[in-house]
């Protein structure tokens, strides 16, 4: 119901996922509450690297998503509710520069904190605080800033945990001209930063154990090019799981996308070099979708990806899709169907494909192995303000059958 009510579940094998949301109410006194929910939800402080579940910041996408701004709490239903906060918190406008968020969940173990947030025209700063109880009591603090000069902005967030180990990002987006615009950032994590639900920039699945550097550019030469590049480079000092040594690696990429009307061409190159045991995993991705605003749509991709290992070479792996779906002009209705087919002999060289999914879910599965997969997806929504959605998937390795509903 606008920015005032929201009520939002999802029923899963998982189990259940429910949320109420009530916003924009004046409290008097100056005081507004923005936000305030009761069953799951999802945190979202500073920077990522104290407190930010649900999406971790890495990936490219444009240069200015390097740039996160903590948004406090953000109402969830997921298929996999323990991979949420399940309690209830709030955020609170105090007049037209601060805010404060604070919350508590007792999913998997007690977690409480909160943010408190000054923002002026040009800058912001936030102290954010997260205490979570397991065994025992651990925690942490963080400051964060952002800070515009003209059309350029610097960020950064300094953080340190119970025990004193601390975690630092600084980082710039700079929009050089209407054509190249590029983005930068360098991380320090201790080896014993503790921070269980960070989701900053970061090479693994926690904010530890690194130190790095990311940039990311588009250069737009004409209205129908445009040229995307990524480069990672990280140095583990201490030793992580699956790897006794300290090591370094790389990843990187050069995107090249052309776009037409309703045609869009993307070609991908990918490159990574693990250098703990020096080897080099090279992808290429060719993908055309025809997307026009009504009618019917459709698109092909198709994938390859080698590498070499201190075993010997192994082969490729190679995945392929072909889907076609159909939107009406009022758009009430819509279906979608992807058949894909892939070859991939070795885990190390499997493939990601994204999948149309249900309403605050996604899937990205990793093809392995030989096999093929089929799914339809079918939205029907009468109402602008609710819908219908079914998606039958089923999947073949080697003669096994699967079925998802």
């Amino acid at each position: 119901m606008g920015e005032r009510l929201q009520v939002g579940t999802t029923i899963a094998p998982g189990g259940i996922s429910a949320h109420l949301r009530v916003g924009e109410v004046d409290l008097g006194g100056g005081v507004t509450l923005k936000n305030g929910v009761i069953g799951d939800y999802c945190i979202r402080l500073g920077q990522g690297i104290l407190g930010w579940n649900s999406f971790s910041m890495s990936g490219s996408g444009a240069p200015s998503s390097l740039l996160r701004r903590g948004t406090g709490l953000v109402p969830y239903s997921a298929t996999s509710p323990e991979e949420v906060c399940r309690g209830i918190g709030v955020t609170l406008g105090f007049g037209p520069m601060v805010e404060g968020t604070f919350f508590y969940s007792q999913q998997r173990e007690s977690l409480v904190g909160g943010s408190i947030a000054v923002e002026r025209e040009r800058c912001r700063i936030g102290l954010n605080l997260l205490a979570a109880r397991g065994v025992e009591w651990c925690g942490g603090a963080s400051l964060d800033a952002i800070w515009s000069i003209g059309r350029y902005r610097l960020f950064g967030e300094g953080a340190l945990d119970k025990e004193g180990d601390g975690a630092l990002i600084l980082g710039a987006v700079l929009p050089v001209n209407g054509d190249f615009e590029c983005s930068a950032a360098a991380r320090w994590y201790s080896p014993s930063y503790y921070a269980d639900y960070s989701g900053g920039l970061s090479s693994t699945s926690a904010c530890k154990n690194q130190i790095g550097f990311f940039y990311n550019s588009v250069w737009t030469p004409c209205a129908e090019f445009e040229l995307r590049s990524v480069v990672d480079i990280v140095y583990y000092p201490a030793p992580r799981y699956g790897v006794k040594v300290p090591s370094f690696e790389v990843e990187s990429s050069v995107e090249v996308v052309w776009s037409r009307g309703d045609h869009h061409l993307n070609c991908r190159w990918r490159y990574r070099y693990y250098g703990h045991h020096s080897r080099h995993k090279r992808g290429v991705r060719l993908d055309y979708h025809f997307r026009p605003g009504s009618g019917f749509y459709g698109g092909v991709r198709g994938e390859v990806v080698w590498d070499n290992i201190y075993k010997g070479t192994l082969s490729p792996g190679v995945a392929f899709y072909v889907e076609c779906g159909y939107l009406p002009v009022d758009k009430k209705w819509e279906c979608a169907v992807r058949g894909t087919v892939y070859h991939i002999d070795s885990w190390d060289n499997r493939i990601y494909f994204y999948e149309r999914d249900l309403p605050q879910s996604f899937s990205v599965p990793a093809l392995y192995r030989r096999g093929w997969d089929l799914y339809g997806y079918i939205k029907y929504a009468p109402l602008s303000r609710a819908g219908l959605y079914l998606k039958v998937s089923t999947k073949m390795i080697k003669g096994q059958i699967t079925l998802t509903f």
